[in-house]
This record gives C-alpha cells, structure tokens and sequence, in this order.
C-alpha cells in the first residue's frame, strides 16, 4: 500500500482498502506482483491483477513504478509477468486506469500490445 500511495500525488489508499481486493469475486493471491530492488530492500514496482473465469477476462489494476525507477522496463515487466500467469485462463486482459496522467500509462500498455484504444465511461448512481 505503501508503495502504491508513493507513486501518486493525489490518490491515497487505505490498507483497508487494499485488503477489500482479496474479497473480489476476480481475486487471486498470485496475481499480486512486486519487484523489490535487493540494493536497498525497498519495494520499486507492483502490480495487481484479477482474474474473471467466468467471462475468462484478465483484469490489470494498480500497475505502479516509483519514481526513481520509471523508464527502465518495470512497467512492462510487472505486465508481462501477469499475463503469464494468466495465459491458461484468460481469453482477454483489460486494463483500468486514469488515462490523462503524466506517467503516460497508454504508453506502456502499448508498449505490452494493447490494441483496443477504446474509453469507457461509468456513471456512478448514489443513493
């Protein structure tokens, strides 16, 4: 959680938050990736993913990158490896994520062979 706060100047997350993911009907314990720099025992990337066997959709979220350690292929790794791990099962991966940032994420999915540019917008219904 922590490291995925570190990335963002204005999104924070709750511990209770992240921990909520485990509860998802598309959760699964290996789809949660790190890479740890063995330098300085600090967490550089992470990735979350989930898996939807019934439809067989890949969902990829929260793909982060401190900072320091951006535009140096850690993105694309954190990718490929889900898609690894998802290779038996999905028939298709999405992506979520605020397109208008400055870390550029378009560029990376791009970069993993996302083709599909199309945006979908959800209408939240408070009640």
């Amino acid at each position: 959680m922590s490291h995925i706060n570190s990335c963002y100047d204005e999104i924070r997350i709750s511990v209770e938050e992240l921990k909520e993911y485990q509860n998802h009907r598309v959760y699964g314990e290996t789809l949660w990736v790190a890479i740890k720099d063995n330098r300085n025992n600090k967490i550089v990337a992470t990735g979350i993913g989930e898996m939807d066997n019934i439809v067989r959709e890949g969902i990829l979220e929260w793909i982060q990158i401190s900072k320091e350690y951006r535009r140096q292929g850690f993105g694309k790794y954190i990718v490929k490896e889900l898609f690894h791990r998802m290779k038996d099962k999905a028939k298709f991966v999405m992506v979520s994520g605020k397109l208008l940032s400055k870390t550029n994420p378009l560029s990376l999915y791009e970069k993993c062979g996302f083709i599909n540019k199309q945006i979908w917008n959800v209408y939240k219904i408070n009640k």
